[in-house]
């Protein structure tokens, strides 16, 4: 399977900047076929780490979003935290 460079880079931040794994290729595979083809939809139950990490990121961009507005964090402080360049992605 090809993978795209921002899904090496979401694959990238979700594994090492976020939670410190190494996803096997099975779990890859199961999240491209998921958040690309839509193929299958394992939600929140999934054991793929990829998957439990992407649910996590997203619920704490949402905390993050009132926050950054009332200047009790700023973006420099995230890139503090999670240096790499799909934090800018995430935060736009």
């Amino acid at each position: 399977m090809r993978i795209s460079n921002k899904q090496k880079q979401e694959i990238d931040f979700l594994s090492n900047c976020y939670r410190k794994f190494k996803p096997c290729q099975n779990e890859i595979e199961e999240f491209l076929n998921c958040v690309v083809h839509g193929k299958i939809n394992l939600g929140i139950d999934s054991s793929n780490k990829l998957f439990q990490s992407k649910r996590s990121l997203e619920i704490m961009t949402k905390m993050w979003k009132p926050d950054l507005k009332e200047g009790i964090i700023t973006i420099d402080e995230l890139k503090e935290d999670f240096n790499h360049p799909y934090l800018d992605k995430i935060i736009r």
